[in-house]
């Protein structure tokens, strides 16, 4: 290769890896490393680009590269694989992750990618020479972290408190490996908490895992290709920009913000399908999502200006890419009541089958899943007095509230007061005496528990992480809400406070 930037871009098949892997692709001074399975969906999905440079694949060779291609055949859980992808690049974009509903399904393979090989990239960039000074990492999280915010509290801001969703095998991974990029002792790191990737698959939408959202939750979504675009101009920041060893929301802005009830309405309605006919409010959850819309995605876009798309273009997309005969189908539901009527009954039948499959919402209803119950409604009445479509129709949009997070946020150099106030908001003691003003000095803390445990100011402060032992596993927030006002400004949006409930280690094998 010649002597360019060159980057390592991993989950390069996945929706936001390929956008931005044909982003990078038209630099012509970046020279692009994948790590790839040797599957035939990734042989035919970039055979276009070995076309293009006349790359030729052989069945045996563990490496092929040509011009400004290089690809490591591989798997991103064998180190030894990843110490081959890492080695002499400039820049890791990791964005591949095993995500909901897979994620739910297959939660050993979830922590083998999500967690474990986050620490294998890690440990490979400061295996190279002067990795850890020079090489920049840049890695994706998820807005997930930030657990069940609806109502009041629907926006999310990098510092609030950070709430795993009982359940979310996905949202616990990422949160866990967002703090190995933290504390990795790398000097140029961004972590990115990327929202709903909206995809332009209409059917992307059926699973389960579409009726763990309360209707009348708020969602930011981004779109693919403004994603991927996003992550390739990361290669554009400087070295010394005040961007890197930082978290950020990644959403599509304010244009990109909308209701659930709305988002399922204007897309089934493309297919000229009435939301009420084909749904029930029932079916969906009342708590307990992992969706939000973001107050500061506008501070990651002034470093990357990926922000293009707006829910309406996303809209377009889908129209685009239906399949003909779907298009006409589409067409006649409009025009013709009966087709209409029948289209609807069909859908409805399949969507129904879904929500009562081991992992739908119904099936834990009629199952006495009493724990799932307990996380997504709170009680069996709860469900049972789901909202009507012309009650939800109705309902107001509540205020919303900005979280505090402790300490002054605008100020531009804390003092051990400041460390010393966010820890009594949490409830907790700030044990170590002295402080040298670095946020990334591992300093010991007291959680109202007991629980002693070394963690950096910007872990606590500015990421809104918490103490290691009260998180989970176990799920025990209701108790730990008790006594840390800085995580029940948010959970008692949701959860009563005389509520207790406690969820196991292992709680989301029921569906295994």
């Amino acid at each position: 290769m010649k002597n360019n930037k060159t980057v390592l871009l991993t989950g390069a098949s996945g929706s936001m890896g390929f956008e931005a892997f044909q982003e990078i692709w038209k630099h012509s001074s970046v020279n692009v490393v994948l790590l790839l399975r040797k599957s035939p969906k990734n042989l035919k999905k970039f055979q276009p680009f070995f076309q293009e440079i006349g790359l030729k694949i052989s069945q045996n060779d563990k490496i092929s590269q040509y011009g400004k291609l290089k690809i490591v055949w591989g798997d991103a859980t064998n180190y030894e694989d990843i110490l081959l992808a890492v080695k002499g690049v400039d820049f890791v974009f990791n964005c591949m992750a095993i995500i909901p509903p897979q994620s739910d399904l297959n939660p050993k393979q979830a922590e083998k990618v999500n967690i474990k090989a986050v620490d294998a990239l890690i440990q490979a960039i400061k295996n190279e020479p002067d990795g850890a000074e020079r090489i920049k990492f840049v890695n994706i999280g998820s807005i997930s972290e930030y657990g069940d915010r609806n109502g009041s509290v629907r926006k999310v801001r990098v510092g609030d408190p950070l709430i795993i969703n009982p359940f979310d095998v996905y949202g616990l991974s990422k949160y866990s490996a967002e703090k190995l990029v933290i504390n990795s002792g790398l000097k140029k790191w961004a972590q990115l908490r990327l929202t709903f990737i909206v995809i332009p698959d209409l059917f992307s939408l059926k699973a389960p895992i579409m009726f763990q959202q309360p209707l009348n939750c708020w969602i930011e979504c981004v779109t693919a290709r403004d994603a991927g675009f996003g992550l390739a101009q990361c290669i554009n920041i400087d070295d010394d920009s005040d961007f890197w060893q930082n978290i950020y929301n990644m959403g599509g802005g304010v244009s990109c913000q909308i209701d659930y009830y709305t988002l399922l309405k204007r897309i089934f309605g493309l297919m000229g399908m009435r939301l009420e006919k084909i749904l029930d409010t029932q079916w969906f959850t009342s708590r307990n999502q992992h969706i939000a819309i973001c107050e500061d995605t506008n501070v990651l876009n002034e470093y990357l200006h990926f922000q293009r798309d707006t829910f309406d273009d996303y809209v377009k997309l889908v129209w685009k890419k239906l399949p003909f005969y779907l298009k006409w189908v589409a067409r006649l539901n409009t025009i013709l009541p009966p087709l209409r009527w029948m289209v609807e009954k069909v859908t409805r039948s399949q969507l129904k089958a879904m929500a009562l499959s081991k992992a739908g919402t119904l099936h834990w209803i009629q199952s006495h899943n009493d724990l799932r119950v307990k996380a997504f409604w709170k009680s069996y009445q709860q469900q049972q007095n789901m909202s009507s479509w012309e009650m939800l129709q109705k309902s107001p949009i509540p205020a919303t509230i900005r979280l505090q997070h402790g300490f002054d946020e605008h100020k531009q150099q804390l003092d051990i007061l400041d460390l010393q106030a966010a820890a009594q908001f949490r409830g907790w003691k700030l044990l170590s005496p002295e402080w040298n003003g670095d946020e990334f000095q591992p300093l010991e803390w007291q959680c109202s528990f007991g629980h002693h445990f070394m963690a950096t100011p910007y872990t606590i402060l500015r990421a809104g992480h918490g103490c290691p032992e009260c998180d989970p596993p176990d799920w025990n927030y209701d108790v730990v809400a008790t006594s840390n006002p800085f995580l029940a400004q948010v959970w008692y949006q949701s959860h009563d406070q005389e509520e207790r409930n406690i969820y196991s280690k292992n709680c989301y094998e029921d569906i295994l």
